[in-house]
């Protein structure tokens, strides 16, 4: 897999920690999204040290290239990048990478690529070619250890992020069990998600960067299933502890609607179903609605709960009024 793609999957799964678990309030999940950035930022550098490097080969053996320049603008873009970064700013981070640093450094390499298909181009002697290859043969070693130990590196993030994940449907959980309300799938795929914390601590342990990035691939798909299946079931949790109060109140018809969207978001959450582009987000469209819709129907029960009351006050207290004139 592209060592790109596979870094932007960490970015969508760790932005789904700000989505699934927003009713709690962990330190350790900014923790972690932090350190996200810096691995991020980290990985970024072994790419520019390798093309700097070549920048610097080629400034070498064909200094009539004139390449300089891009090793300049590369330089500038990570100092700019690292002020993000110390400022924790991930917004900023990530538009000035899409707005600047990515065309700065395609330019860069589209630069490079063309230098070395066309040396004749420039007069470079047999010699000089051949010390350039090598030293790029060095650099390109070197880049290698650079991008596994980041993937490593953001592999050891990925497993914090599933701990805090688990830990906050822990509290959710206890939460709900706590209420009287039913736990028992949510009780199960918390169970799932520790497993797959599991082998993942095996594969980091192991070092072995291969099985980390198909760890990575499958994973990705598990998560946002684990994410709608996980609110889908405190969904209908809530919805049974609800539904008895708002039969009574005449508001079956809004559970009605809340059953059709979670019946909607049900239809992706199955296991093993892969999600195509921007599906997830219809998913978790509907998940929002239906959770929306239940609050305001806890609303109209307590307006009804609440007017109930005070009919029974009213009513005591014309039965006490009525009782003191018979008197």
């Amino acid at each position: 897999m592209n060592i790109n793609k596979w870094f932007a999957m960490l970015v969508v799964m760790l932005a789904l920690t700000g989505m699934v678990i927003a009713e709690t309030d962990d330190t350790d999940t900014g923790a972690t999204l932090k350190q996200a950035l810096i691995v991020r930022y980290d990985h970024l550098i072994c790419k520019v040290n390798f093309t700097t490097t070549q920048i610097d080969s080629l400034n070498k053996y064909v200094p009539t290239a004139n390449v300089s320049s891009y090793k300049e603008k590369l330089s500038n873009d990570m100092n700019t990048l690292k002020v993000f970064v110390d400022s924790n700013n991930k917004t900023g981070f990530d538009e000035y990478v899409a707005s600047t640093f990515r065309q700065d450094f395609n330019a860069a390499t589209d630069v490079l690529n063309d230098v070395k298909k066309n040396f004749r181009k420039y007069n470079v002697s047999n010699d000089s070619k051949t010390a350039f290859i090598n030293e790029l043969k060095t650099s390109r070693d070197v880049y290698s250890d650079c991008i596994s130990d980041k993937e490593l590196k953001m592999g050891q993030v990925l497993q914090k992020h599933i701990d805090n994940w688990n830990k906050n449907w822990d509290k959710v959980i206890e939460r709900l069990s706590q209420k009287g309300i039913n736990v028992t799938e949510m009780e199960a795929l918390k169970t799932e998600l520790a497993l797959k914390n599991a082998e993942l601590q095996a594969i980091v342990a192991s070092g072995n960067v291969s099985e980390l990035r198909k760890y990575m691939n499958d994973y990705r798909q598990d998560q946002l299933l684990y994410a709608a299946q996980f609110e889908i079931a405190k969904l209908k949790t809530y919805k049974e502890k609800l539904n008895p109060m708002a039969k009574k109140y005449n508001l079956s018809g809004k559970i009605d609607d809340i059953n059709s969207k979670i019946g909607e978001a049900n239809k992706y959450a199955q296991k093993g179903y892969k999600y195509k582009e921007g599906e997830f987000q219809n998913v978790w469209d509907h998940i929002k609605n239906a959770s929306k819709d239940m609050k305001e129907i806890s609303k109209d029960v307590l307006k009804e709960q609440s007017r109930e009351k005070q009919e029974q006050k009213e009513d005591k207290k014309a039965g006490k009024i009525n009782s003191s004139k018979g008197e």
